[in-house]
Parts: structure tokens; C-alpha cells; sequence
């Protein structure tokens, strides 16, 4: 009995380290196909993490959607796939939030320092805004802090947010 309990252990100990392989791999040649823009890739070597909970891979299926990487824009699938990798994190506001709040920067960020309107004053794009404001309404306490400064600032002039 005791030599059976033992080989089961080590078949289940084998069959855990390949499966963490094999992820990791598919992990791997996802992320490279992302960094080399070739999506479709990208996408069939993680949507099955995703599916089966890896949130990394969630969280970059979301990114995919809420940038338009090789899938068409969709603030709702990026929300859905933001808040299933979020599944960890703790705290009394929605588990997208945070990822929403960073993709919201990161549309800021691209739009203070590319975008330009025609009285050369800088602008925050309305899909940053999108994103920040979601956040904030769904209480992540750094979205409703820098909603804040956004509502603030007046962009006429050469001011900067602070994005901490």
C-alpha cells in the first residue's frame, strides 16, 4: 500500500512539473510573438493560459484588446480579461481597476508627449480619459487622485501631471 501512495506521488509530482513547463513555454512564445507584432500567434499560444487562469496571460489578452494588438479595440473584453487576471488583488474597488488605471497612463503618456492640438497645447486623449475615469469609478484610490489633477490642470498652459 505504502509503495502504491509513493508512485502516485511521483506521478503526480511528474505530471504538475511538466504541466508548469509546457505553460511556461507557451508562455514564452506567446510573449515573443507579442514583442515581434505577430498576434495571431500570440494569441493562440496564450488564450489557452488564459482560459485556464494564468492571469500574466489574461492580463496581456486584456492589454491586446484595450490597445487594439492584432484584435479589434474592446473596452469590454479587456475589463472582462483585466478582471480575471486581477482575481488576486486586494482591496475595496473593482479587481480591474488597477489594470484599467495603467492602461489609462499609458494612453496619457502617449498622448501628452505625441499629440499635439493645433494651438500646440497639450492634450490628454479622451481614451486615456476613459480609462482613468473607469477606474476612479470603480474606487481605485490612485485613478481618483490623478481624475483629480486631470479636471485640474489647464492644458493651455505648459503644465504637467505628475504621474506617480
Amino acid at each position: 500500500m505504502k509503495k502504491y501512495i509513493v508512485t502516485i506521488f511521483i506521478a503526480l509530482c511528474v505530471f504538475s512539473l511538466s504541466l508548469w513547463v509546457i505553460s511556461n513555454i507557451a508562455m514564452e512564445k506567446g510573449v515573443s510573438a507579442l514583442k515581434f507584432k505577430q498576434y495571431d500567434i500570440a494569441l493562440r499560444y496564450l488564450h489557452p493560459l488564459a482560459y485556464l487562469g494564468f492571469s500574466d496571460s489574461q492580463n496581456i489578452i486584456g492589454e491586446m484588446y484595450a490597445f487594439g494588438w492584432g484584435v479589434e479595440k474592446d473596452f469590454d473584453k479587456s475589463i472582462y480579461w483585466y478582471r480575471k487576471s486581477g482575481k488576486w488583488v486586494e482591496g475595496d474597488y473593482d479587481k480591474a481597476a488597477p489594470l484599467a488605471y495603467y492602461t489609462g497612463k499609458r494612453f496619457m503618456e502617449e498622448s501628452i508627449h505625441l499629440h499635439w492640438n493645433k494651438n500646440k497645447q497639450k492634450t490628454v486623449s479622451s481614451e486615456a480619459k476613459l480609462w482613468i475615469k473607469w477606474s476612479a469609478d470603480h474606487g481605485y484610490p490612485p485613478a481618483v487622485k490623478l481624475m483629480e489633477k486631470i479636471n485640474k490642470v489647464n492644458f493651455s498652459q505648459w503644465e504637467t501631471i505628475q504621474l506617480d
